[in-house]
């Protein structure tokens, strides 16, 4: 696995080079940096995954093939983790005796789409969001300019809603946990 390395606006790394820091990519005369600097997602995932998370795993010949994190989060905290408002359209939706289940993140190696194994980790994270009492599940995922495999998997075939939608195409999708459990099996 490449290391990963923040590096600033001006296009200095701080830390280890990643390869294409290294290799001295660019566009645009800016040097190409790594979307999730590696320290950022080690501090998030410190801060996310508790006793109460759902982080499932799907392995193939001893390497990770596909993974899913979601988990328990206060509306305000969520509103603050998204930065947008969101508030008002989901107690208009859900009331405010909703118990959110945020569902981070799901991702599949790319030679292993297709297979059901999505929905094989969203099964096991939607069961393990049931047993923690949580009523409303809530993602983020891209509308525009070309809507994303999880915005059309979560918009047309689990009945989900958008509730907030941000200025760079991405959207807050939510629903009711009720029934869902249907259109997984």
């Amino acid at each position: 696995m490449e290391q990963v390395a923040a590096v600033d606006p001006h296009g200095h790394a701080r830390g280890a080079l990643s390869l294409r820091a290294r290799m001295g990519y660019a566009h645009c005369g800016q040097v190409l940096v790594d979307f999730w600097p590696r320290q950022q997602v080690l501090s998030e995932f410190c801060e996310e995954i508790t006793k109460d998370a759902s982080c499932w795993l799907a392995i193939e010949s001893n390497n990770v093939v596909g993974f899913t994190l979601g988990y328990p989060i206060a509306l305000a905290a969520l509103e603050a983790k998204l930065r947008i408002p969101i508030t008002v359209p989901f107690l208009g939706m859900f009331g405010s005796e909703s118990r959110i289940a945020y569902q981070d993140e799901i991702g599949v190696v790319e030679a292993f789409r297709g297979s059901k194994i999505a929905k094989a980790l969203l099964v096991q994270r939607h069961e393990d969001f049931l047993r923690l009492g949580l009523t409303v599940g809530v993602v983020r995922t891209r509308k525009s300019p070309e809507p994303s495999v999880t915005y059309l998997w979560y918009t047309e075939k689990l009945g989900y809603q958008v509730i907030a939608e941000y200025k760079d195409g991405r959207v807050v999708l939510s629903r009711k946990l009720e029934g869902l459990r249907e259109f997984l099996h």
